[in-house]
């Protein structure tokens, strides 16, 4: 296994009793992110009942996720997102820019960082 990325961990908190849906993205987004360990193996079979693809390597998960996982940017920001729902690329098509740069913890390299990779994944912000 790879080294921690502490960074990511501390601002992406397991939810306390979270439904199998939290649960799987939560494991999604954290491959993409971390790879300090594999996917539990129930979670796997979550991932198979709701039909997705399912494997330990978080290489693979990085390829089947794709685009809607949200770029590293700082742990102040991510929790900013977070903290109104958003925890993937397609969340943010509920917001405007506008909307972001007032959370505490979102500047403009983070949200310029955002911008791309929503480019990238042709997702746009909420029209004003």
């Amino acid at each position: 296994m790879s080294k921690i990325n502490a960074e990511w961990h501390l601002a992406n908190k397991m939810p306390k009793n979270p439904t199998e849906k939290q649960r799987i993205d939560w494991h999604l987004a954290h491959a993409a992110h971390c790879s300090c360990r594999e996917i539990p193996a129930g979670v796997l079979e979550l991932m198979k009942k709701y039909g997705m693809p399912a494997s330990k390597k978080s290489s693979v998960i990085k390829e089947k996720t794709g685009t809607n996982i949200l770029p590293h940017i700082a742990a102040p920001a991510l929790r900013a997102l977070n903290s109104i729902g958003v925890d993937k690329l397609s969340d943010l098509k509920r917001h405007t820019e506008k909307e972001l740069l007032t959370l505490h913890g979102m500047g403009p390299k983070a949200l310029n960082t955002l911008k791309a990779a929503m480019k990238e994944a042709g997702v746009n912000f909420q029209a004003k």
